[in-house]
């Protein structure tokens, strides 16, 4: 008889630490479901500018400014393009030009030949 009291108060004993570390391990669960929730429902934002609001201030002055230097280099980048599109347009417009100039100069040299010759003869 006393060697089943013993067993029980033993087993009684284990079984209550079981179920206090499933328990304490159900609440960590639960903790950190409630915390993603919390997080994709963007209900933390709130409780962070609460409790920390110089990193947070900080972090948003940080961004707002990469945020103007890179329109900044947006702006400057579509203008480089656009100047670049341009010369390129202004550099292909003198080639025809000088390609006809040269042309031009070519008939004119053979004009002046081709008209000499018949009035030499």
């Amino acid at each position: 008889m006393a060697s089943d009291t013993e067993q029980t108060g033993g087993d009684s004993g284990l079984s209550k630490a079981v179920w206090y570390y499933i328990s304490v391990g159900v609440l960590w669960i639960g903790l950190l479901f409630t915390g993603v929730a919390f997080e994709r429902l963007g209900l933390t934002t709130s409780y962070l500018t609460g409790l920390l609001p110089g990193e947070v201030n900080t972090l948003k002055s940080q961004i707002a400014e990469y945020e103007s230097m890179n329109q900044n280099l947006t702006h400057e980048r579509d203008q480089a393009v656009k100047t670049s599109d341009t010369r390129e347009l202004e550099l292909s417009k003198l080639r025809r030009v000088v390609q006809e100039l040269e042309a031009e100069i070519d008939t004119l040299k053979a004009a002046p030949a081709a008209t000499s010759t018949p009035a030499a003869s």
